[in-house]
C-alpha cells in the first residue's frame, strides 16, 4: 500500500469514529429500507438520505433533479467546477475531487450519508468509501439512448425519491416531444445533421452518441455525424 493510501486510510479512522457518534446521534429511524442494486452488488438503504455526494455528473444530474440535498461533487473534465449548466442549481457546493480521482478528505469533511458513484469506479475504492457512507456504483449500461432514465431511476430509488424522478423523466419526454415538433415545423428534413463537441483544454472533442445531450438530439429530430471516432472510442472502452 502507497503511503497516499496509507494517510487516506489514517484519515478514515481518525474520523469515521466521530461521524459514526453524530449519525446515531441525529439521524431519524426510518421503516422505508430498500435494497438497491449497484455496480459491486446489493446496497441496503434506509430513508431519504439527507446529505448526498456525487463523484459522477450523470448522479449530480439525477441527485439535483429530484431536489437531494447534494453536499459535495467532482469537478467537470476539463473544468475546475461542476458544469456551467448545473451551477446555479448546485450551489455552494463542496468540491470533493475529480472524475478520476476522488479526494477522500474532502468526501469525509462533507459528512455524506450517501455516495453515488459513476460505473468504473475503482473496486477498492468502494470500500473505502462505504466506511463513510453506502455506496451506490451506477449498474446502467453506459452510451444507451435510455442510460439517463436508467440511471435517474437507480439514483432517485437510492435517494427515496423514485415519485420525484418519474414526475422528472415526464417533464423531460415532454419536452422532447415539443422541440421535435418545432424542429420537423422550421427545418428542412435534409439540413437536420448535427455534431455534438465538447471543448477541452487539449481542443475540441467529438461526443459519443449515446451520451444524453447527443441522445436529446437524435430523438428531437437531429442526424449525428462525425461520431466514428466516438464510436471507435467507446468499442474499445467496452470491449
Amino acid at each position: 500500500m502507497t503511503s497516499r493510501a496509507n494517510n487516506l486510510k489514517k484519515s478514515l479512522q481518525a474520523v469515521l469514529a466521530t461521524l459514526a457518534f453524530s449519525a446515531l446521534a441525529t439521524a431519524p429511524a426510518s421503516a422505508n429500507s430498500r435494497t438497491v442494486e449497484s455496480a459491486y452488488g446489493p446496497v441496503e438503504i434506509s430513508g431519504q438520505p439527507g446529505r448526498v455526494v456525487t463523484l459522477y455528473e450523470g448522479a449530480l444530474d439525477a441527485a439535483l433533479a429530484v431536489d437531494a440535498n447534494t453536499v459535495g461533487a467532482v469537478i467537470t473534465r476539463g473544468g475546475s467546477d461542476v458544469a456551467g449548466y448545473i451551477r446555479a442549481q448546485a450551489g455552494d457546493i463542496a468540491i470533493v475531487g475529480a472524475p478520476a480521482e476522488t479526494n477522500i478528505e474532502a468526501v469525509i469533511a462533507a459528512q455524506p450519508d450517501l455516495i453515488l458513484a459513476a460505473p468504473r469506479i475503482d473496486k477498492q475504492q468502494v470500500e473505502l468509501l462505504s466506511r463513510i457512507a453506502p455506496v451506490i456504483a451506477s449498474n446502467v449500461p453506459m452510451l444507451q439512448p435510455d442510460s439517463w432514465e436508467q440511471e435517474t431511476r437507480l439514483f432517485a430509488k437510492a435517494l427515496g425519491r423514485e415519485d420525484q424522478a418519474e414526475r422528472v423523466i415526464i417533464q423531460v419526454k415532454d419536452r422532447i416531444a415539443e422541440v421535435a415538433e418545432l424542429v420537423s415545423a422550421k427545418i428542412p428534413d435534409g439540413q437536420r445533421d448535427a455534431t455534438l463537441v465538447r471543448w477541452m483544454p487539449q481542443g475540441p472533442l467529438v461526443m459519443a452518441e449515446g451520451l444524453f445531450s447527443a441522445s436529446l438530439l437524435k430523438a428531437v429530430g437531429f442526424e449525428l455525424t462525425d461520431t466514428t471516432w466516438s464510436k471507435r472510442a467507446a468499442h474499445t472502452a467496452n470491449p
